[in-house]
């Protein structure tokens, strides 16, 4: 289950504080923060990155009372996943490769592409340490 936060970096933070207001349970996501939901068809402020449709937290349905103020919820099915260590511009850089895994192996993308940062900006300075999932839903063709 998501709950959307906000557009993207710089709206992210004031949605995040608007959801603490109304339920601050959720405290503990914090560090889930920074997953993103992408598109990648289209780049974002600077063509090293995918233009960023949503900010998104990661919510288990059993933590969660009232899941009507839950506005997205991940689709069930199979998801092509890729996790790499490094700057968040390398997530641009391995989507090709994704893609042509997905088409050798008889798999159609139907689905907009999911950058979870594992280990980033709010763990670490340093770039090198970063952690980055990415995820796209697949079909079989």
């Amino acid at each position: 289950m998501f709950k959307c936060a906000g557009k993207c970096p710089g709206e992210d933070n004031i949605a995040l504080t608007k959801i603490l207001q109304k339920d601050d349970s959720i405290l503990y996501l914090i560090g889930n923060a920074d997953c993103y939901l992408l598109n990648q068809y289209v780049s974002g402020n600077s063509e090293e990155f995918f233009f960023c449709e949503r900010v998104f937290l990661v919510v288990e349905e059993s933590q969660i009372s009232d899941l009507e103020n839950y506005n997205f919820f991940l689709p069930a099915g199979q998801y092509l996943s890729l996790t790499y260590r490094g700057h968040y511009n390398k997530t641009r850089q391995l989507y090709p490769k994704m893609v042509y895994y997905a088409r050798a192996h008889d798999y159609e993308i139907t689905g907009s592409l999911i950058e979870i940062c594992r280990l980033g900006v709010y763990q670490t300075d340093q770039a090198e340490e970063f952690l980055t999932e990415l995820q796209v839903r697949v079909k079989s063709r």
